[in-house]
């Protein structure tokens, strides 16, 4: 049991494809022997053609719906279907069909067959021969005659035994009810397209219901008409069956319908006229129907023409191809006006399928032949028939097509076309198609020692080729030549000769060869060659190809009993699997230590860097230093012949020469590569490179100038001509990193203007300042720019442990670039928005700028800097203080008084001892984010190498802060710090790390005492002085120091009395 259904697909329009056409030449539908038919002028003959067989007949069955009947000349233009037999007489007669006014239709019927268009549209169906032939335009006119209302068009289809004898009509429109042009079914216009399959009889009917359309399937059998009819689904004005197709999409033995809408809802590629033709066919023998729909209006400048391919999935799943058929893409052609099954025309067990364009050519029109294979169908046309080119005045050629009957009896269905403006058609025979095996039998190897065979009476060493050719063909009798051409070592290395030639007893040694052979089916051919090996060959190595090309000659057939039809030429079978052109080879006979004498080459590479810096392992770029390439490449297996060496490398990198390359036989040429890279091809040797051999070769490049940093690949890969083993190829290819930095030498000097100074200076106030100015200088001295340069200065700010503002940033600047002050206190920071940059800015006012920036990501962060400075565990060290625990809270400090007069006077006591005390110094400097300390930051862009940028800042300082006791010492050493941050960024290596500067500023205590101490001091001397006298003279006294002079009185009393 079967069943039936109907399928619509509508698909968007305005899709445009671009196919590439290839020529295609004649292929098996024959030209010079095509049959031409004719019939009257002006009937449109050939709008419609079928071909027909019935018994051993044969017959084309035209349709000419304008045509007047020769079985009732008063009936004005009802149209007529011709029955032309295929032979030298070509003869047409009309069926007698269509013309009975008096033919029995309905209770409220009468046929009006004037103009009604017979054969609009004819089928067949093949298994027994039953022919369709429709009028669309036949009118029910019994109305307008009991009524006065419109014609009704109906429209009619007569069944036609095989024997086109009898007939039957078929009006599926017609309902007795039905009166007015609105009904549903009054104006249907059935016929205008339909199929035979099976059982049913399908007829497209586009104008029931105001042109939503139908599809009427008629059963045989049971006699039952049914129709589609669905207003919800398709809308009005789609036209829908306007073509209509049945096949087998959802299981080989169900039957299913297709009807094409080509105005389906207003939407989608309307223009295109999609759905206008339908075909249904089973493209890849799966048991299941494909579908072909055309578009002919379809249009990239005006109605080229498309047919659309949806292959069956299972089910009725279709899917679209990727690609759609355009023909030769012409312009105002209409491919796929109409598309045929034509049968399996070229035997290669797919159907092929026909595709008309009947307005190419300026309505000449042309049909194009697609062959059916696995997947599908193929893409290009395998033949194109143009109406021009066969020899008559055809018009619309291609409007209607018509295979699957075999007309000569050569056993492959013939093909017929209609061109009804020129009211003739056409038959074209189908050549049969022959498949050749064909074999090149070779000896395994070849000894180039062994003279065996004699050429010019020398001997010579020679090779016997054979070619052999066996036919297939279905049908084909008799002898067939086959021409070929057979080509020795057809793949020789280039710029050498052929290594052997054949004697055609001429005097040019030629490497090619001509001949023929004559088989017959199923029969094996063989001739021999003897191909001579040339004396001075040196090529030894590579594989001696021989190439053999073949095609059909004549074809010595006897004539059959038919004189009829002329014998065809068979063709060649083509496709993608099948071709004329084979190749076979073999080798020279070697001794070599490996089984298969595999070569074995090796390759290791280096390179060789600048090293202008330390042993950096990377070219920093702006050193234009050349670079060293060292490659050697040595063979660890038997000889290999035309070793090579492939470089491939980046743009940016160039090739200058290679060292002493002529007397390492070197030879480089630059390879075609992409814009991105650059190939280097190097032959290595004198042809061999022998076992064990070995060779240092060196490459010199140079980096381009504006090169960016980066990773540069470079590959170096070693191949031959003969066998290598898959084995060994793992070292034949060398991958090397060359890496490109920005390599960035920043040198920072700094000084102060003044680079000492006295304080403690009791007659000037608390509040009196010093100023300094610092100057640092940043250069770059190579080898590459530096990107994003940045200098942080850091200088103290207070006197640890007190809170009083030591020193402010009155101004700073710098030669180019920006600079800023940030204040940080624990590690983290806030942008106040505050610059200054290559411009002098407006002098700072008095009052401490509390400005901190945010420190960014971009940058390194200080503490990670290692530095003899910032490895102190506070900001002051201290070496005369006891106890350092009070200051581990100074760096925790976050506010400084900036009252800077505001100052604790010193305790005269203090002061007394200090001033005799000894000397001493103390260091200031600054930690990583130190409370007392400023930061300054100086972003000065892109350096050039050689370009250099000062920076100036100036300073106030109230010295009376380093006069607080306890904490001042006799010489007060301020340290500034200046350092080049790096950038992170993995493409810049600084060749001197953290480079740095630090400016000291030296603070010298004058020893100067206040006045009051200076008084008691002297108060204090005057009278411990004169203590110390009353003590001598109290001591003096006691000791009888005074009493002297009496004794001295004495003695010389004595003396007297001698």
């Amino acid at each position: 049991m079967t069943t039936y259904g109907l399928g619509l697909h509508s698909i968007g329009l305005n899709m445009l494809f671009c196919f590439l056409l290839r020529h295609a030449d004649l292929y098996n539908l024959d030209i010079p022997h095509a049959i031409p038919l004719s019939g009257p002028n002006g009937t449109f003959f050939g709008y419609s053609v079928l071909l027909h067989k019935h018994q051993q007949q044969t017959w084309v069955i035209v349709g000419a719906p304008v045509a007047n009947s020769r079985f009732n000349q008063a009936v004005r233009n009802p149209g007529a279907i011709y029955k032309c037999k295929i032979t030298d007489k070509k003869d047409c007669e009309q069926i007698q069909l269509g013309v009975m006014l008096d033919m029995p239709c309905g209770r409220h019927c009468s046929a009006e067959v004037e103009n009604q268009w017979l054969g609009v549209s004819l089928s067949r169906r093949q298994q027994d021969g039953l022919v369709l032939a429709c009028g669309h335009r036949w009118k029910n006119v019994y109305f307008t005659k009991k009524e006065d209302l419109n014609k009704l068009p109906h429209g009619v289809c007569y069944k036609l035994e095989s024997d086109l004898n009898q007939s039957s009509p078929l009006i599926p429109c017609y309902r007795d009810h039905e009166n007015k042009f609105d009904s549903d079914f009054a104006s249907c216009q059935a016929g205008i397209s339909n199929v035979l399959i099976g059982d049913l009889i399908v007829m497209g009917a586009p104008g029931t219901l105001f042109w939503t359309g139908s599809v009427f399937v008629h059963n045989i059998s049971s006699q039952v008409t049914s129709a589609y009819l669905d207003d919800n689904v398709v809308l009005y004005g789609s036209y829908l069956g306007y073509s209509v197709g049945a096949g087998h999409f959802l299981h080989p033995n169900s039957t299913e319908v297709v009807g094409g809408a080509p105005q389906y809802g207003q939407t989608g590629r309307l223009g295109s006229y999609f759905g206008a033709t339908v075909c249904a066919v089973d493209l890849n023998t799966d048991g299941l129907s494909d579908l072909l729909v055309g578009a002919p209006m379809f249009s990239t400048v005006r109605e080229e023409g498309r047919v659309y391919i949806y292959m069956n999935q299972g089910q009725a799943n279709m899917t679209e191809m990727e690609f759609t058929l355009a023909g030769r893409d012409s312009y105002a052609a209409r491919f796929g006006e109409s598309i045929t099954s034509l049968g399996d025309i070229d035997d290669d067990g797919y159907p092929d399928v026909a595709v008309g364009a009947p307005q190419e050519d300026d309505l000449h029109g042309a049909i194009y032949i697609y062959n059916g294979r696995k997947t599908g169908l193929g893409q290009y046309f395998s033949q194109r028939i143009a109406g021009s080119a066969l020899g008559s005045a055809f018009k619309m050629f291609g409007q209607s097509v018509s295979g699957g009957i075999d007309v000569d009896g050569n056993g492959y269905p013939d093909v017929a076309v209609g061109a009804f403006l020129s009211d003739s058609a056409v038959v074209l025979r189908t050549r049969a198609v022959v498949m050749v095996e064909a074999m090149i039998l070779l000896p395994p190897s070849v000894n180039r020692t062994h003279a065996l065979c004699t050429e010019n009476g020398q001997p010579a060493v020679c090779l016997k080729t054979s070619v052999c050719f066996q036919l297939h063909a279905k049908r084909v009798s008799g002898l067939i030549e086959i021409l070929y051409n057979l080509t020795a070592d057809v793949k020789h290395i280039e710029g050498l000769q052929s290594r052997f030639f054949f004697n055609t007893n001429g005097t040019e040694l030629s490497n090619a060869t001509a001949g023929s052979i004559k088989t017959r089916h199923g029969h094996m051919t063989c001739v021999t060659h003897l191909a001579f090996l040339r004396r001075d060959i040196r090529d030894i190595f590579t594989p001696i190809h021989f190439e053999l090309q073949y095609e059909l000659g004549e074809h010595n057939v006897v004539r059959g009993n038919s004189k009829s039809f002329p014998p065809l030429r068979p063709m060649l079978q083509r496709g993608e699997e099948y071709s004329n052109l084979l190749t076979n080879k073999t080798v020279f006979t070697r001794y070599c230590a490996w089984a298969n004498c595999s070569t074995n080459l090796q390759v290791s590479a280096q390179l060789l860097l600048p090293r202008t810096h330390r042993d950096m392992p990377y070219v920093a770029l702006g050193e234009g230093k050349t670079i060293l390439l060292n490659v050697t490449l040595s063979n660890a297996g038997d000889a290999a012949f035309l070793p090579m060496l492939h470089l491939r490398y980046p743009s940016n990198l160039y090739f200058i020469k290679v060292l002493d390359a002529e007397e390492k036989y070197v030879s480089c040429k630059i390879a075609e590569e992409e814009k991105t890279s650059v190939g280097l091809d190097c032959s290595v040797g004198n042809l061999y490179f022998n076992t064990l051999a070995e060779v240092n070769i060196s490459f010199l490049l140079d980096v381009s100038a504006d090169s960016e940093p980066g990773d540069l690949n470079i590959i170096i890969n070693a191949t031959r001509e003969n066998l290598e083993n898959e084995d060994l190829l793992h070292d034949n290819i060398v991958n090397l990193t060359l890496l490109l930095r920005y390599g960035v030498n920043l040198n920072i000097h700094g000084f102060v203007s003044r680079t000492e100074f006295v304080f403690g200076d009791f007659e000037e106030p608390h509040c009196s300042a010093e100023r300094f100015k610092y100057t640092f200088k940043v250069v770059n001295v190579g080898p590459s720019i530096s990107h994003g340069t940045r200098v942080e200065i850091d200088i103290p700010k207070a006197l640890a442990p007190y809170p009083y503002r030591l020193l402010n940033i009155l101004d700073i600047q710098s030669s180019s670039g920006w600079c800023y002050i940030r204040n940080s206190t624990d590690g983290t920071s806030s942008t106040n928005g505050t610059m200054y940059g290559s411009q002098r800015a407006s002098t700072i006012d008095s009052v401490w700028l509390n400005v901190t920036t945010t420190t960014d990501s971009y940058w390194t962060n200080r503490s990670s800097t290692t530095h003899p400075y910032w490895t102190n565990i506070s900001s002051t060290t201290d070496t005369n203080w006891t106890s350092i625990s009070y200051w581990a809270n100074v760096r925790n400090w976050t506010t400084v008084i900036e009252d800077e007069c505001d100052l604790p006077d010193s305790n005269p006591l203090n002061d007394f001892f200090f001033f005799f005390s000894k000397s001493s110094r103390r260091h200031m400097y600054c930690m990583k984010e130190d409370a007392l300390c400023l930061y300054a930051v100086c972003d000065l862009g892109d350096m050039d190498i050689g370009k250099d940028v000062t920076i100036e800042m100036e300073v106030e300082m109230n010295s009376g802060v380093l006069d607080i006791s306890p904490g001042r010492h006799s010489v007060m050493l301020l340290e500034t710090t200046a350092v080049i941050s790096p950038k992170k960024d993995p493409f810049i290596w600084f060749l001197k790390e953290d480079p740095i500067t630090v400016v000291v500023l030296e603070a010298h205590h004058s020893h100067k005492l206040k006045r009051v101490i200076e008084l008691s001091i002297i108060v204090a001397s005057l009278l411990l002085g004169l203590f110390i006298l009353a003590l001598l003279v109290i001591c003096m006294w006691k000791s009888g120091f005074f009493k002297r002079e009496d004794k001295m009185e004495n003695i010389q009393r004595l003396s007297w009395d001698y």
